[in-house]
């Protein structure tokens, strides 16, 4: 709470959130470029030097592919909205191009299906919200730039993940078609039944924040009996089991304050910026995009990731609250 307070004080300036923003491409570029070399020259060890067990699935400096993906998802959507909305240099939005189109490519490679369903909230929403937008300005004014723009990125991100992983998308689409008898998919639900029998028996305040794993071999009835199981592979459920209706209800004014802002953004969408308007549309397709993948994965029980997740909520919330300062 006081990293996001102190975020959002912070970034109430233009010239920080500028800042902001352009750390986080750079930092998504660089992450991208690293987990791709290292993906096509991975010798059984993280960063190339330390050895893993065999059980683990490491990709770019992440030891788990999935929460690799959730990087991803955090931190591609400010170079996107930036190279189709930004007004700034071509030089400026080429860097911006290159950026997402690695994350891009990145995520794709990771493999993760969670990321990927996460992916596709994230661009269906940012053409939804492009597509209102185009609807609603006069037909004079429209302009076909950004929409062929948004196709170029996907177009180049799409050739380029095809040739660096044909093969690996293929098996793993082959393994999808398993469906509900998937392996990582009976454990899920595995988990998420036991989970909820845990809330049942403390519905209101749940086991404690961070009890989980000492809770659960009660409840367990798969084979996390015999080991320990530090997560439920839900956010949201690991919510109700550790914090009960008493953290449900937080939730819920969390997401009611969520929307509030949103919406108070959007009514001043026209008098925006072109950066104060990728700071907002970015930031909360980032918010959107990890709130997906978190319903299949513990994403924000990383600590980089909910804290790049703080951030960027921070940065999204930062306009309205500036606009509000400013009636």
């Amino acid at each position: 709470l006081l990293y996001f307070l102190a975020a959002l004080h912070l970034l109430r300036e233009g010239a920080r959130r500028r800042q902001l923003m352009f750390v986080v491409s750079a930092l998504g570029f660089a992450l991208a470029l690293f987990a791709i070399a290292q993906k096509l020259t991975y010798n059984g060890k993280l960063y190339w030097i330390r050895p893993v067990s065999p059980y683990v699935a490491p990709f770019g400096p992440y030891a788990n592919y999935n929460h690799f993906a959730g990087a991803m998802e955090l931190l591609l959507p400010i170079p996107l909205v930036w190279w189709l909305l930004a007004r700034a240099e071509i030089g400026k939005r080429m860097v911006a191009f290159w950026a997402a189109v690695a994350m891009i490519v990145a995520l794709v490679y990771s493999l993760s299906r969670g990321g990927l369903l996460a992916l596709g909230v994230e661009l269906a929403a940012l053409f939804f919200f492009l597509w209102r937008e185009r609807a609603n300005t006069p037909q004079r004014m429209r302009s076909t730039q950004t929409p062929l723009l948004a196709g170029v990125a996907l177009a180049v991100s799409f050739l380029l993940v095809l040739g660096l992983a044909y093969d690996q998308l293929a098996a793993r689409f082959q393994l999808m078609q398993q469906g509900a008898q998937e392996y990582s998919l009976v454990t899920r639900r595995a988990f998420w039944a036991d989970s909820w029998q845990m809330f049942r028996a403390h519905p209101f305040t749940g086991v404690g924040i961070g009890a989980f794993p000492t809770a659960y071999p009660p409840f367990g009835r798969s084979s996390a009996q015999n080991e320990r199981l530090e997560t439920v592979h839900n956010d949201y459920l690991q919510l109700l089991t550790d914090a009960g209706l008493v953290g449900a209800a937080l939730l819920l004014w969390f997401l009611y304050e969520a929307a509030r802002h949103l919406r108070h953004a959007r009514r001043h969408w026209a008098t925006l910026r072109s950066n104060d308007r990728t700071a907002c549309l970015g930031g909360w397709l980032a918010v959107l995009g990890i709130a997906v993948h978190s319903t299949l994965d513990f994403n924000l029980q990383i600590t980089a990731n909910a804290l790049m997740c703080l951030c960027l909520l921070a940065l999204a919330t930062s306009l309205s609250e500036k606009l509000k300062s400013e009636k």
